[in-house]
């Protein structure tokens, strides 16, 4: 349709919209002798409700003459919607004769105003989620720096949740658009489609709801775990230390039994050779009897010798040799037993000297020995302690950290 067409028909639909006037004398009028208007013809009231829905956005009016031109805009399957819109819209006004045509349009351009104020409630809401939706995707990125890797990818996780849950949004957004742009053609149609407008977006809310719910939930159950793991941690901690205690406490024992068994075995060797010693120092004892023996047996010689002098006097022979030989024979006897007693007291005592020296140091050996073994099964049991306990203190302090990152985490989610 054209455009004088378009404004001719504004005209004809502004003439209906108005009160019907009284009936007038005047002779320039087109009412009958009664006093009445003429009766529109069918033809003319189709012609003239040509203009039948108005753009919910911006209430642009739109004519079925506008088809060819939405055609090439927006494709044929928006414009046999428009068409379908317009012929129901046709139908509905030629069966109900009592009603109107000013009041179908009134009525049209009430449900338009309502649909428009849904639709602007609805981008307020919408753009209110956006910009929430923006702040807690700042928050989630600040918390993410500060988070561990494999809770950063949770995290990562549930920010890939809330865009997908955004986009259903704006799907959302975009069919209630498209349904409410559809309920401006008729009275009918605008209540099924408000219908079903508010049932879709209700079961999308449903389930973004549930969804968020699902992760929240799935959130907690980890956080739970996670603050439960440093409990079991701790536990696994004190049966270490206890294991690590046994172990300290069975090296003490091992060492204490090795270092026992080697004084006992070096306190053997020692009364060994004490004894070995004993018996070599019993010799010169010996050997000082014998000594004294043979000293008795000089005395008894020299008692003979006497006698034997006072024989030779009473002979009257020269007894200064016999003295003289006498005396030296004994005298070689004395420093002959007495040298050999010397030096068997010498030996004896070297011996038992060195013997008691060697068992010395042969004790001394086993105990440094045993000490030697026992304070390296100790130093290594304790380095083994050591090392278990630097590695448990570790894993504590990174599950501390763990944990206040995800208490970070969880407050935050909290918050918002």
């Amino acid at each position: 349709m054209s455009e004088p067409a378009n404004k001719k028909a504004r005209l004809q639909l502004s003439d209906m919209v108005q009160d019907p006037a009284p009936p007038s004398d005047d002779d320039g009028s087109n009412n009958d002798k009664h006093g009445n208007r003429p009766e529109i013809p069918e033809k003319a009231l189709h012609d003239q409700a040509e203009i039948v829905y108005f753009d919910m956005f911006d209430t642009k009016e739109v004519t079925v003459g506008d088809e060819e031109q939405m055609v090439n805009e927006q494709g044929p399957e928006a414009a046999g919607q428009e068409t379908a819109g317009h012929h129901e819209i046709e139908v509905l006004q030629l069966e109900n004769d009592s009603c109107p045509l000013w009041r179908k349009i009134r009525t049209l351009r009430r449900i338009q105003s309502a649909s428009s104020e849904n639709e602007d409630r609805q981008k307020k809401i919408i753009e209110e989620l956006r910009r929430a939706n923006e702040i807690l995707q700042k928050k989630l990125a600040d918390a993410v720096g500060r988070l561990p890797p494999n809770v950063a990818e949770a995290a990562r996780r549930d920010a890939e949740k809330i865009r997908n849950l955004e986009a259903e949004l704006n799907s959302a957004h975009q069919l209630n658009g498209i349904m409410g742009y559809q309920l401006t053609l008729n009275l009918e149609a605008v209540k099924v489609n408000e219908a079903a407008v508010r049932h879709d977006s209700g079961q999308i809310v449903t389930r973004a709801t549930a969804k968020a719910e699902n992760i929240v939930a799935a959130s907690s159950a980890e956080a739970e775990q996670l603050a439960a793991r440093p409990r079991q941690l701790e536990q696994e901690l004190k049966d270490a230390q206890a294991k690590l205690e046994e172990v300290l406490v069975a090296a003490r024992h091992e060492a204490d039994q090795i270092i026992g068994m080697a004084t006992a075995e070096a306190k053997k060797i020692v009364a060994a050779a004490s004894a070995e010693a004993e018996q070599f120092v019993a010799r010169p004892r010996k050997l000082e009897q014998e000594l004294k023996d043979t000293q008795a047996k000089l005395e008894e010689v020299r008692r003979q010798l006497e006698d034997t002098r006072l024989v030779a006097l009473a002979t009257e022979v020269s007894t200064a040799d016999v003295l003289v030989v006498a005396r030296r024979e004994a005298d070689q006897i004395v420093a002959r037993a007495t040298a050999k007693a010397q030096e068997i007291v010498a030996a004896a005592t070297v011996d038992a000297e060195q013997l008691v020296d060697i068992a010395q140091l042969d004790a001394d050996d086993i105990l440094e020995e045993a000490q030697s073994e026992a304070d390296q099964k100790l130093e290594d049991a304790q380095n083994e302690v050591d090392k278990k306990l630097n590695q448990i203190r570790k894993n504590k302090n990174a599950l501390k950290q763990l944990e206040g990152g995800f208490s970070r985490s969880l407050d935050l989610r909290r918050k918002k």
